[in-house]
């Protein structure tokens, strides 16, 4: 799901969840899952369709909150 998405689905007060998982590819490397409330989850990615991943979860929670998330659960 793209960012522009999360955030019009957000401020139309859709429910998305966000999870903050481990890439299995690359396990110093951690990915956002975006869940619906029909359970369908998908990878945040950017506008561009480049998948959003990185290495300091830090920068993932500021950018979460930005978009009006509240929670997030992390999954080791």
């Amino acid at each position: 799901m793209k960012i522009s998405e999360v955030k019009k689905r957000l401020l139309a007060e859709e429910e998305l969840t966000v999870e903050v998982m481990r890439n299995p590819g690359e396990l110093s490397e951690w990915l956002l899952w975006i869940r619906e409330s029909s359970g369908k989850s998908f990878m945040l990615s950017s506008d561009d369709g480049v998948l959003i991943k990185s290495t300091d979860t830090t920068q993932f929670f500021y950018m979460l909150k930005s978009y009006g998330f509240r929670q997030a659960t992390v999954i080791f």
